[in-house]
């Protein structure tokens, strides 16, 4: 006899949680690689009680300079930096619930270690992802287009509505590009590492071309854990799945977002509140559930720019 399942509540033995086989292999889902700790500010981790609470952070002073000539008072003067204004403003929450049936009968700690590191996994990569996906408009307008840099206006960055095409010849000339965009910025190395996060599929345009089978123009050993593919020419190359294409009037390709900062350009915070596992009062069954507040800043928009591409060369792993 099979037993009544209340609607909405899935079947746990066809999705194999209560196995006709009893196995100790178990398969983890899979999350998406993040990089966002490694190319941010993510220092600030104060108490976070309430959504909403601002947490101000100090920025280091600038000094101040003036010409001298002998024998004259000096003015003494102190450039206090603003702070950054850290608002945590977003929020989110996770859950799993398990009947007592399905527990009495499973093989699997449900409730555990496994449990947080799969919430922990999909926290980082919906905060990232939404890092991302708002990045454009934080962006200055002299690091971004046609005719980016501060200074000189030389770079092409590509457009949402007019991407770069990216081909095996122009790839590690264009993504290169970023490091002068931010350095006509005065983002120096005092700044912290400057970091450029691009699509996935443009992994294969930086590593599988002639110009770049010398390993000494990517730098060390890559990372799986980060996605983090090298050092190019003083940027650390990162790659991620949690990029979308934009699509392009009129084409049937999209504009592809590539990201690039210095370290000491972004500032996010997170907190996993209220986690607790609860006793719900009409049911027969166990609840773990979690409240998420984040918030994320930009001390130094400047040090900020984006790009857009899209893949040109459809042939790339082919024999040339």
């Amino acid at each position: 006899m099979t037993m009544e399942l209340a609607t909405g509540y899935p079947n746990m033995r066809t999705a194999a949680y209560i196995p006709d086989i009893f196995s100790k292999a178990v398969r983890a889902n899979l999350n998406a690689h993040t990089c966002l700790p490694q190319i941010s500010q993510a220092g600030y981790l104060g108490e976070v009680k309430n959504v909403g609470q601002v947490g101000k952070i100090p920025s280091v002073p600038r000094v101040h300079m003036a010409d001298y000539a002998r024998g004259q008072e000096i003015e003494i003067k102190t450039d206090a930096a603003t702070a950054l204004e850290l608002t945590i403003d977003r929020q989110f929450y996770w859950d799993q619930y398990w009947d007592d049936m399905d527990l009495h009968q499973t093989h699997l700690a449900m409730l555990e270690a496994a449990t947080a590191k799969q919430a922990a996994a999909q926290v980082a990569a919906r905060i990232e992802a939404a890092v991302f996906a708002g990045w454009g408009a934080l962006v200055p307008a002299a690091n971004t287009g046609t005719a980016a840099g501060k200074q000189t206006g030389l770079y092409n960055t590509g457009t949402a509505a007019a991407p770069t095409q990216l081909t095996k010849k122009n790839a590690l000339a264009w993504i290169s590009q970023f490091f002068s965009i931010l350095a006509e910025q005065d983002i120096s190395d005092g700044d912290g590492t400057k970091s450029v996060v691009i699509p996935e599929w443009a992994r294969f345009y930086l590593v599988n071309t002639d110009d770049l089978k010398d390993a000494s123009k990517i730098g060390e050993k890559s990372s799986l854990r980060t996605n983090r593919l090298g050092n190019l020419y003083g940027i650390e190359v990162y790659t991620s799945t949690l990029l979308n294409g934009i699509p392009v009037s009129g084409q049937t390709y999209k504009a592809w977002p590539f990201l690039a900062c210095a370290k000491s350009a972004l500032n996010f915070c997170a907190a996993m509140n209220k986690v607790e596992t609860v006793r719900p009062a009409k049911m027969f069954g166990t609840l773990a559930k979690g409240l998420v507040l984040w918030g994320f800043g930009t001390p130094r928009p400047e040090g900020l720019s984006i790009g857009y591409a899209y893949p040109g060369d459809n042939t790339i792993l082919a024999a040339t």
